[in-house]
């Protein structure tokens, strides 16, 4: 298994890993959310202000590639946001970023932001300093892989799933991102 990127009509797709985990259901979701054939809720790009965050984040880096998805992760009935972030000039053999995003009235505080990141991702049952662990896939670049308890400590998730303190586990968990085709960023 590997990132590979492909043209395919004049844009750029990734393929990610296969893993398991839980479908999660929609009931966190906003208006602007979709449900997928196996049950996974991803967050629309039709949210503008996500949208805008994201370009203004990773402006010049070429073509934006991205996927989404919701969950409370800190259990105060608002939902964070998971943004995995790719394209052909930002990710390596081992992955791309995850962005762990919390909706503020002034916009987004980041929580976290993982490198070589795999999908799918998702939340395990468990929790860290009040805030549920990241599962979080990983392979490649020399990693031999698996699913990766991210947790949360110092105000915000550790930021690389492949070492201390993020550990490998076999445990079940939600999944949030799904392995998918990532859509490229609207303009």
């Amino acid at each position: 298994m590997r990132v590979r990127f492909a043209a395919i009509a004049g844009a750029a797709f990734l393929a990610g890993c296969t893993g398991g985990g839980d479908a999660t259901s929609a009931e966190s979701m906003d208006n602007d959310s979709e449900v997928t054939a196996d049950g996974v809720a991803t967050a629309s790009m039709a949210d503008p202000e996500l949208a805008a965050w994201i370009a203004g984040n990773y402006a010049g880096m070429g073509q934006i590639l991205y996927a989404s998805g919701e969950a409370d992760l800190d259990g105060d009935g608002a939902p964070e946001v998971l943004v995995y972030v790719g394209g052909p000039s930002m990710c390596g053999s081992g992955g791309c970023n995850l962005v762990v995003l919390q909706r503020t009235g002034q916009g987004f505080d980041r929580l976290g932001d993982l490198s070589v990141a795999q999908l799918p991702v998702g939340v395990f049952e468990t929790s860290t300093n009040g805030w549920r662990d990241l599962a979080v896939s990983v392979y490649g670049g020399g990693i031999a892989g698996g699913v990766a308890k991210v947790p949360f400590g110092e105000n915000q998730y550790a930021s690389n799933p492949t070492v201390s303190p993020a550990e490998m586990s076999e445990a079940p968990f939600e999944t949030i991102i799904a392995e998918e085709e990532l859509e490229p960023l609207p303009e």
